[in-house]
């Protein structure tokens, strides 16, 4: 068998699984499976397009082989794969900046894709399979990790009204441009392909730091928005704040129900951490437009909600609930959410401004005069 074969199949499936493992990542199942496929297509577009425009740079003499190599493939490559991001940020299913990072690592598959057919099949075939290996773990990775800082840019904000809204897209497209054109300029100055590799894994690692965040951040949100205005009571709001261990946390129900209704409580309660996400967006953003299509995705997520909490019935619900009654719950979580609105003294609320006023001896005390009305009595109390 042609041994190009091979390395095609590894340069065309292995970006397609480091997407799938990326996208296995995000526990609120938040990026839609069609807006990634539409982020690869557009990669495949951004790489002709980039074929386009280098080919007519160099027949033009504007800039020569090697100029394109370090600097101008890496800025023409990252604007045209990040356009999509761009457009799809101010959708209003984009949820939170984990959709970003997959829209952005899609359309850089996708480009990375058309890239390594390219060098796989002008390759020796002696050389086609290691060419192959050793683009995909690291120009892909490239490719992939520049369009992916680019969306968590863009992810993180779209929802501001400042100047961040403008600085952080373009510091991201900067960094991306910068390190894509430092790794072509590695590899071009035949430096040791170690210093590539290690450079790749430096991407990978801010990658990796940027999801953490974003999901550390996304259960911050979850936190702070859901309750009972959407029908969400305190012990389903304790199951949603787990969802990073769902599966941990619903498995005492497992003896009780089967697979399927299981499966049904799994994607309630990813629902409701899903209209969290959208609380916290309608909460944050700004322009009117976006808000209005956010209350519709709102709306949308709790006659959701509503379906699979009724084909579940009160008796599966009672189950689900009951994994955290409310006498479980933790109860200083409980009064700081629950302190502020009872008072205005000092920290911590009316709560201990009562307390205060109940246990201090020097206090005056209320009385009722003659006339039955209460007044303030000058005696102290000494009890």
């Amino acid at each position: 068998m042609n041994i190009t074969y091979p390395a095609i199949l590894l340069a065309v499936l292995f970006p397609i699984a480091f997407l799938a493992f990326l996208g296995s990542r995000n526990m609120y199942r938040t990026g839609k499976f069609h807006y990634i496929l539409l982020s690869m297509g557009w990669g495949i577009v951004a790489y002709y397009l980039a074929v386009y425009i280098n080919t007519a740079l160099l027949h033009n003499g504007w800039i020569n082989l090697d100029q394109l190599k370090r600097f101008g493939a890496p800025i023409i490559e990252e604007i045209l794969k990040c356009l999509i991001v761009f457009y799809l940020i101010r959708r209003k299913d984009f949820i939170y900046i984990m959709d970003g990072i997959a829209y952005g690592f899609g359309a850089g598959i996708g480009f990375a894709v058309l890239e390594n057919i390219e060098y796989v099949t002008a390759a020796p075939a002696g050389m086609a399979l290691a060419l192959a290996l050793a683009r995909v773990f690291s120009t892909n990775i490239i490719h992939a990790t520049g369009t992916a800082i680019v969306g968590s840019a863009l992810g993180y904000s779209r929802l501001a009204d400042d100047t961040s809204r403008i600085f952080f897209p373009l510091g991201g497209l900067l960094f991306a441009i910068v390190a894509h054109a430092g790794f072509n300029n590695l590899v071009n100055s035949n430096m040791a392909l170690t210093f590539a590799f290690i450079y790749t894994g430096i991407g990978v690692f801010i990658i990796s730091m940027i999801v953490r965040y974003g999901l550390k951040k996304a259960s911050i949100d979850i936190q702070n928005s859901i309750g009972m205005r959407d029908s969400i009571t305190a012990n389903e709001a304790a199951l949603v704040n787990r969802v990073r261990t769902l599966d941990e946390a619903l498995k005492p129900l497992t003896k009780y129900f089967s697979p399927n209704d299981m499966t049904k409580v799994k994607d309630f309660l990813i629902l409701q951490a899903q209209l969290g996400l959208q609380r916290n967006n309608m909460n944050n953003a700004q322009d009117v437009s976006l808000r209005d299509g956010i209350t519709q995705e709102i709306d949308s997520l709790k006659k959701r909600i509503d379906e699979v909490r009724n084909d579940l019935g009160p008796y599966c619900m009672l189950q689900v609930r009951g994994l955290f009654p409310e006498n479980n719950i933790p109860f200083w979580a409980i009064l700081e959410q629950r302190v502020p609105a009872t008072g205005t003294g000092r920290a911590g609320g009316g709560v201990w401004t009562n307390l205060e006023n109940r246990t201090n001896p020097k206090m005056r005390r209320i009385i009722i005069d003659e006339s039955g009305k209460p007044r303030e009595s000058n005696d102290v109390d000494t009890k």
